[in-house]
């Protein structure tokens, strides 16, 4: 009979340990800094395109459309819901462009512009809930960009505001609780771009679309911030 006390006691003295030292739910999830940079190659399409093509037949010379090798950034804040998921937004920097205007003597750049917008990303992460130092995270959704353009020739281009569809994996490394590094590639659709041409001889400006597609190899950093203090009742 003793014996069957002890032994009780050790099994309630036991459970209240693991209660009480078993992080709850929750605990090991947050908010994140996540910080990446990279490069980027963004290739022109669309009608926007086929004009700078006619207008450069028109000129004697040929349009060659060049995929461009740009600077990609970016600075976002990642909330974990749950076990895997999260959202994430921040600030991007992307720059694109880069057409050649094709010469029978020289080739130089034609357009090039550099955007700054808003993502609104939803994704998951394989190891929010576990000690597993490598994991898989992947992000999609869309970005909410403006930008700023410039041209060699004698037009004056005005390009709207763009919504990029994006698709985000990333390998990472987790160094400790708090750092995970990373490599990520992006790949980034326009959904809706166009710019307006004022040329010299054209008395009224039109749109035109263009789409860009980029892809972007990136490194990244990820910093866990501190969870805001619980209280407890």
């Amino acid at each position: 009979m003793k014996y069957t006390f002890v032994v009780a006691a050790l099994l309630i003295t036991s459970t209240l340990q693991a209660q009480t030292t078993t992080a709850p739910l929750g605990n090991l999830t947050g908010w994140y800094l996540d910080v990446h940079a990279g490069f980027n190659k963004a290739v022109m399409s669309g009608s926007g395109v086929d004009r700078m093509a006619g207008v450069a037949t028109s000129h004697g010379s040929k349009l060659r459309v060049e995929g461009h090798k740009g600077f990609e950034a970016g600075i976002n804040v990642r909330k974990t819901l749950g076990d895997f998921f999260h959202v994430k937004s921040g600030i991007n920097f992307s720059q694109r462009g880069t057409t050649l205007w094709n010469t029978p003597y020289v080739e130089f750049p034609v357009y090039q512009s550099s955007y700054i917008g808003i993502p609104l990303l939803v994704g998951f992460a394989t190891n929010y809930r576990t000690d597993d130092k490598m994991a898989l995270s992947v992000d999609a959704g869309i970005a909410l960009f403006a930008n700023s353009s410039t041209d060699q020739l004698d037009w004056i281009i005005d390009t709207h505001a763009v919504t990029d569809f994006i698709f985000q994996p990333e390998l990472s490394f987790k160094i400790s609780p708090m750092l995970t590094v990373g490599i990520q590639y992006r790949y980034a659709k326009d959904l809706n771009s166009a710019y307006t041409f004022f040329y010299s001889n054209v008395s009224v400006p039109k749109d035109y679309e263009h789409y860009y597609t980029t892809k972007a190899l990136l490194v990244s950093v990820r910093l866990k911030l501190p969870n805001p203090t619980t209280v407890h009742e």
